[in-house]
């Protein structure tokens, strides 16, 4: 009976014991190999990615830095350009430092009333800045009473969507997404610092650039004489920066936007009520 017992308890210790081997080993958290971890680059070391690697048109000297963000695995890096008006925003792999997607949009410029330019001109402005672009599909759309070219296309590594203004032939937007697997990580220039160039101005708080609300105020009062301001607030969309509002006459009211950098106008809607 004694023997019986003591090989239940060394049985019972052994089993015991491989659990808890076991069960640590399920529990423990999967490291990350040195290699790996030392590749993660800062958010310094992403903007200086980010103004070497957009694949379009970009003069860094007329971009002003707004912000770096991430969400999960990507870093999000966004300018301005104030010559063109367009924010450039570039989405980084702060892991691989593989570039994944990369995007633009113009302030003010949404469109056109009239057509100029056909859709063989349309391809050829994607194809200056993409020569290899093999086009999918042109279209001519109209939303809000403005025209506008979208053509969709792709590269050997990327797949793109662009708007183009059909009467002047500006690219509107950008929308480039990268095929994984096929896309070396970006680097960092040669031999440049980890910091910014001291010719970049750079966003540290609302003040520093933008407008400001009563500036934002004065705009939307200036086309609408004689109105109320009931709401008027700083917002961002997509890390762009604006100001939102709404304004009252009599039974009229206007809802605007107004770009919190450049103080133009981007949206503009009035409604009568009855």
């Amino acid at each position: 009976m004694k023997r019986l017992l003591t090989s239940t308890i060394i049985t019972s210790a052994l089993f015991m014991a491989f659990t808890s081997v076991t069960f640590a080993q399920v529990i423990n958290p999967v490291q990350l190999p040195n290699q790996i971890q030392t590749q993660i680059i800062n958010e310094e070391q992403a903007k200086l990615i980010a103004q070497s690697n957009i694949p379009y048109p970009f003069d860094i000297n007329n971009n002003i830095y707004i912000t770096t963000k991430y969400d999960n695995d990507d870093y999000e890096i966004i300018f301005y350009d104030k010559q063109n008006f367009e924010y450039n925003k570039l989405d980084l792999n702060r892991f691989t430092n593989i570039v994944t997607e990369i995007s633009s949009e113009k302030t003010y410029d949404k469109g056109s009333q009239t057509v100029n330019i056909t859709d063989i001109d349309a391809s050829n402005i994607v194809k200056t800045e993409f020569p290899d672009a093999q086009i999918i599909k042109i279209e001519l759309e109209v939303d809000n009473g403005l025209y506008v070219y979208k053509v969709d296309f792709n590269t050997a590594n990327r797949y793109a969507s662009y708007e183009i203004n059909p009467t002047t032939g500006n690219i509107l937007e950008r929308s480039i997404k990268l095929y994984q697997g096929v896309n070396t990580p970006a680097t960092l220039p040669a031999n440049t610092p980890v910091t910014l160039p001291t010719n970049v101005p750079v966003v540290n708080t609302p003040n520093n650039q933008y407008i400001g609300i009563e500036r934002a105020k004065q705009i939307a009062m200036e086309k609408a004489p004689g109105a109320s301001i009931k709401s008027l607030k700083l917002d961002y969309d997509d890390g762009l920066a604006k100001y939102e509002g709404e304004l009252f006459k009599g039974n009229i009211e206007y809802s605007f936007e107004i770009d919190a950098i450049t103080g133009i106008v981007i949206e503009w809607d009035v409604d009568y009520d009855d």
